[in-house]
């Protein structure tokens, strides 16, 4: 027996096209007001937060409702290596609730117009501990590597996954990490061994 299915995929997109988070002034001239129009008339249903975006919940919703955008996710700049996890999630509460009560329930993300995030709200987390990707002038052969070999892997994913655990059962929201240049995990070879040591509480930005 066949069961005909349709579905209908909405799509949101990172502000970063408009303003960067990195370098302020790529882009610190075009207002929020601009970007939220922009994405709305070329089609999109969702954006992700910015740095110019407001960061309580009403006041959120009432810059994207004009637009009939929904916010769909949001980075943070990770440091559970350095911190470990319940230091990690006292850093992260404000942005997770912001993410909970302003959030979506079923736009997918396109990051940057690369590529899709099938999921609702999510949290996008990078490790930037001992980060080079922000810093003018590094090169980016100086970028930090989590040295120690496997025990070291083994560990860092332990915290990755309690967070994600956390994240998943304490907000609701799914945690994807975000592999960036600049950071322990930016090859392919580091994706790799974060998958490998993570479980399905961990998603990849992209995937």
């Amino acid at each position: 027996e066949t069961t005909n299915m349709s579905a209908v995929l909405h799509l949101g997109v990172n502000p970063i096209v408009w303003s960067n988070d990195d370098i302020p002034e790529l882009g610190g001239d075009t207002s929020l007001e601009t970007c939220l129009a922009d994405a709305s008339a070329i089609g999109f249903h969702g954006v992700e937060l910015g740095h110019k975006f407001p960061t309580e919940p009403r006041a959120l919703r009432a810059v994207l409702a004009p637009h009939r955008l929904q916010l769909i996710g949001g980075w943070h700049t990770g440091r559970v290596l350095e911190r470990g996890v319940e230091e990690e999630l006292k850093a992260l509460g404000p942005h997770l609730d912001l993410l909970r009560a302003a959030g979506s329930k079923g736009v997918a993300s396109l990051w940057l117009c690369a590529a899709l995030t099938l999921l609702r709200t999510v949290l996008v987390y990078a490790e930037c501990s001992g980060t080079v990707h922000s810093v003018r002038g590094a090169p980016l052969g100086a970028r930090p590597t989590l040295g120690g070999g496997e025990r070291a892997w083994a560990s860092y994913c332990d915290r990755v996954s309690a967070l994600a655990c956390v994240v998943r059962e304490r907000w609701g929201l799914t945690f994807t990490f975000h592999h960036h240049c600049g950071t322990i995990v930016q090859t392919a070879e580091e994706v790799d061994r974060l998958l490998a040591g993570t479980g399905d509480e961990v998603r990849l930005v992209y995937l």
